[in-house]
Formats: structure tokens, sequence, C-alpha cells
């Protein structure tokens, strides 16, 4: 015997009420935008996925510490291939660094801007994951560590 559908919707309701703090904001939100275009990789709560080698999102801005950190951010598939307009993609990848920031780090720069995404798509990337692993190792050389593919 299942759920009962109509305890499965409310419970999805709850957890989008919890996450969002909001009944359902608007279409175009961050918080609307991440709900419909990444959480199904990155999971709700932003822990990511260890079988899909999805990363969590946990401390997310510790990428904008290197210098190909917005690049990368700009050039993940699920960004890529949104849909979202440059201006949407940067609202989005904004709230996610405010939203699974580590409080300890403050200097990231300036919030991403539709202009800035457009121009880092347009830089071609051969090999994503070969990126973010040049990435992950040379912040790890200066003592950050920004996770790996497995769910934090």
């Amino acid at each position: 015997m299942g759920i009962p559908l109509t305890l499965l919707t409310g419970m999805v309701s709850a957890g989008l009420l919890s996450f969002t703090g909001h009944a359902f904001p608007g279409s175009d939100s961050p918080q609307t935008l991440y709900l419909l275009r990444c959480s199904g990789c990155h999971g709700i709560d932003g822990s990511g996925s260890k079988t899909g080698r999805v990363p969590g999102l946990a401390g997310i801005n510790k990428l904008l510490l290197h210098p190909e950190g917005r690049m990368f951010l700009a050039n993940v598939p699920g960004i890529e291939n949104s849909g979202l307009s440059d201006s949407q993609i940067a609202q989005l990848l904004n709230w996610a660094l405010d939203h699974w920031s580590d409080r300890s780090i403050s200097d990231i720069g300036p919030p991403l801007t539709g202009d800035e995404i457009r121009r880092l798509k347009n830089i071609p990337v051969d090999d994503l994951t070969r990126l973010r692993g040049r990435i992950a190792d040379d912040l790890a050389a200066q003592g950050i560590d920004i996770g790996s593919y497995s769910a934090q």
C-alpha cells in the first residue's frame, strides 16, 4: 500500500514551504528557479548526489576564491542547458552563493551579472570535471577544501 496522493502532496508542499520560506514565490525568483532547474541533481537541500557525482553546494562561494571559479560556475551543464536568460542565471547563482556560502569567506568579489555570465559561457571549456579538479587542487594547496563530488 502506497502513500495516499493527498498526503504525499502535503508532504511535498511542506518541504517546499520549509525550503523557500514562502508558500509559492514568484516563478522567476531565484529560489523557484533553483527548485525547478537545480534541485533535481543537487537536491532541495543542496546536498548533491554521491551516486550521480554531483557536488553538494555547501561552501560553494569558495569556488570564487579561484581565478577560474566564476567560469566554472557559468559553464556547469545544468546552467549551460537551463534555458534561463543570462540575467536569470546570474540571479540564481548569486542566490545559491549566498544561500550555501561558507560565512567565514567574505571576499569573493562582486555579484555575478548577466553580462559576465554571457562572456563566461562563451569561453570554451573542454573538460569541466578536469577544470573543477584543478580548482579543487589549487585551493587545497592553500588550505581551502571545496569538497568532493560526494554528497556533503
